[in-house]
């Protein structure tokens, strides 16, 4: 027997205006419980070590064409501030998620913001496109 599941889709390198050059937005996972978003950051070459990173618990995604907010619930594999996690040397790779509140089913654009209005060192991304043509539906 069929049944009408909503599905989890899959979004590869989606599209967006990131200006944080060392984190790379990997994929968008949407599902009716949440949005998860993963990342690949590699370890600056400012520092002698790596430097660090971590994430603010007020991090938030937003809706562009209805400005609605959702919240961050859950980071996994990055300390929340004011932890953070510290790199050994300029070598290095941390790749990490963070898990937010759902988005609609008609949202196909969102800002991830980790501050307003933010700077270079933010982890902010505007305009992420869920682009439907592109996306893969994933079994639970």
């Amino acid at each position: 027997m069929k049944t009408n599941q909503p599905k989890k889709k899959l979004y590869n390198l989606p599209k967006n205006r990131g200006i944080h050059e060392n984190l790379k937005l990997l994929r968008v996972i949407t599902a009716v419980d949440c949005v998860k978003i993963d990342f690949g950051y590699f370890a600056t070459d400012y520092f002698d070590k790596g430097g660090w990173i971590r994430i603010s618990n007020n991090t938030f995604l937003r809706d562009t064409s209805t400005k609605n907010i959702y919240k961050l619930i859950n980071a996994e594999n990055i300390p929340i501030a004011p932890q953070v996690h510290n790199f050994n040397s300029t070598n290095e790779w941390k790749y990490f998620s963070l898990v937010f509140e759902p988005l609609p089913t008609t949202t196909n654009q969102f800002d991830l913001i980790e501050e307003e209005p933010g700077d270079k060192n933010s982890f902010n991304f505007k305009r992420i496109v869920l682009d439907n043509s592109t996306a893969l539906e994933l079994v639970n």
